[in-house]
């Protein structure tokens, strides 16, 4: 019998070797994940005549910029002169992520931006710095109603139509089966950009590109209960994402595109007093 490579190394220190690398990156990793914490930087009161009102519902989209560290509000409330700038209802305001100063506004085109039951709701951004704007419809089959996605290039860019039309393709199911709007969900840049949104009824809205700028829609039939993507919608890890509305539990879904359809991966059952509906 051949002797070991190395005698000196018996199964014991060889044991106590392995033993002492995972110790070793058991705390690395532990002082890596506890060099992360949040801290509050600023913040807002709502009150009345300004972009976050208090008393209404007008401001309902938010979207942090990673491409300049601004962060994207999108509101429909007559708002007053901030500094030289003097901004009107409908819009979508550029704030200073580090102290939460106004500090711009983007393009607002009303001759592109012009339709829905809410011109503007919800807005995301990708990882490059483009943003995708939406509308919110209670009927994308009516033709004065249709759900629009407005993108920029960027926040000193114009807007520009992404897409136009009922992403349902006229599907009826109960109750507001065409509503899309509520929820938006961005992944990818360039013409890996894909978009979700969620609507009523075991369905999402599903956008895709082939050059990063037009965008064609599919309906993604869901094996879940009604209404759950309607108001919490993002993307998981893969062809996954993550859905959750009043009244319903946290769903990991599985995304078959090719098959138009998605599936429960996994529920995790949420206390009562969670969240009502947020995923992001």
């Amino acid at each position: 019998m051949n002797p070991p490579s190395n005698p000196t190394r018996t199964p014991a220190l060889r044991w106590l070797s392995l033993l002492t690398l995972l110790l070793a990156l058991t705390w690395a990793q532990s002082a890596h994940a506890q060099s992360y914490a949040l801290t509050n930087l600023w913040s807002i009161t709502p009150v009345t005549n300004t972009i976050l009102n208090s008393v209404d519902n007008l401001a309902r989209g938010m979207a942090y910029n990673p491409a300049t560290g601004h962060l994207l509000v999108v509101s429909r409330t007559p708002v007053p002169d901030f500094g030289t700038n003097v901004f009107g209802t409908n819009g979508v305001y550029i704030l200073n992520a580090t102290n939460g100063a106004v500090v711009g506004k983007l393009a607002f085109d009303t001759n592109v931006i012009n339709s829905g039951t809410f011109v503007v709701n919800m807005v995301e951004v990708t990882d490059d710095g483009v943003i995708y704007v939406g509308n919110l419809t209670t009927d994308a089959n009516v033709s004065t109603n249709q759900f629009k996605l407005y993108r920029w290039a960027s926040e000193t860019s114009q807007p520009t139509v992404a897409y136009s039309g009922d992403p349902s393709g006229n599907y009826q199911l109960g109750t507001s089966p065409r509503r899309f709007g509520d929820s938006l969900a961005v992944r990818g840049t360039g013409a890996g950009t894909q978009i979700l949104r969620g609507t009523f009824n075991q369905t999402v809205g599903l956008l895709t590109t082939t050059d990063g700028a037009n965008f064609t829609a599919s309906l993604i039939r869901v094996s879940m209960a009604a209404s759950d993507s309607r108001w919490g919608l993002a993307w998981g890890t893969g062809n996954t994402f993550w859905v959750k509305q009043t009244g319903y539990h946290l769903r990991q879904m599985s995304l078959d595109i090719a098959a138009k359809g998605a599936s429960i991966l996994r529920t995790i059952v949420l206390a009562t007093n969670a969240p009502p509906s947020w995923v992001g």
